[in-house]
């Protein structure tokens, strides 16, 4: 008999780290011994005698299967302003998905734009440093951990607000609009960690950044939280279709006018946690009904 893999189930104060996160994809896929090809990039996805061809970037491998399953999530393309080529080149900047530790950022004081929860956790370990940090951008709000993750919260993000539902829809405008709201962090522990908050930056000026309604701010470093965008460029299929957000035209991951071609971690795809780890396996297991049975 097969094990079941778990991950630690979380109490009201505590969520899992990246790290523990990680180690549990690596148990999941030794325990159920899954083919993973670990540092295979995917250039191209098309379509050739009746089946789909991937393209690596490996040795020009090509792999051909009758269905293919579009895993690449939510966070595809890091977001970052145009306006981001003016700053001074002396100014060292990049995008969140760059970050791994203090270390990286220069001396002396650093902006973070975008005060979601990367935004805001990164503002915070810089802060601890003792360097000036200021986090640029709008109040998200927050939702308590002890709610977040409970589990009348998931039965509702998985089971009850569906993203056909006029909450959903409602919840995802907010989203689009404002950000998704904090979850550890609040804007008083933000405060609290020495964390200057600012308005929004909205441009540069002078090779500097300038926020909304004031002056140019002097900055060593400027860290991206700007989030991501869509990026399905790689994928040459004649029938597929996106919709105004750059997102594919599907039917809970299903692609009807596609036979054999599934998506797998968009954001509201099924439900309000469909692009979450704690919201996917609803969506993972409705395509692999439906792949096994047509």
């Amino acid at each position: 008999m097969r094990q079941r893999v778990r991950p630690r189930r979380p109490d009201d104060t505590y969520c899992s780290t990246k790290d523990e996160v990680a180690d549990y994809l690596e148990t999941y896929a030794a325990t159920f011994e899954l083919p993973v090809c670990l540092e295979t990039t995917v250039e191209a996805l098309g379509q050739q005698d009746g089946h789909y061809v991937v393209e690596t970037e490996q040795e020009a491998r090509q792999v051909t299967a009758e269905n293919v399953v579009v895993a690449t999530g939510a966070f595809a393309t890091p977001n970052v302003p145009a306006f981001g080529d003016e700053l001074d080149p002396t100014i060292t900047q990049f995008h969140s998905t760059a970050y791994r530790n203090p270390e990286q950022v220069s001396e002396g004081a650093a902006l973070v734009v975008g005060a979601g929860n990367a935004g805001a956790e990164i503002a915070t370990d810089l802060a601890a440093t003792g360097r000036r940090t200021f986090l640029s951008g709008r109040k998200t709000g927050s939702i308590p951990l002890s709610v977040f993750n409970s589990r009348p919260f998931w039965w509702l993000g998985r089971d009850v607000i569906t993203a056909d539902s006029w909450l959903c829809k409602k919840i995802e405008q907010r989203s689009r609009a404002r950000g998704d709201p904090l979850v550890r962090l609040t804007e008083r522990k933000i405060q609290q960690a020495g964390v200057e908050r600012v308005a929004r930056t909205q441009g540069v000026k002078d090779g500097k950044p300038v926020l909304d309604g004031e002056r140019p701010l002097g900055v060593a470093s400027v860290v991206w939280a700007t989030g991501f965008q869509p990026d399905y460029g790689w994928i040459d299929l004649p029938r597929l279709r996106f919709d105004g957000g750059g997102y594919p035209v599907h039917d809970r991951g299903v692609v009807p006018a596609q036979p054999g071609l599934y998506f797998i971690g968009l954001p509201y795809q099924s439900t309000l946690v469909s692009a979450s780890l704690g919201g996917v396996g609803a969506d993972a297991r409705y395509v692999v009904d439906h792949l096994r049975t047509n």
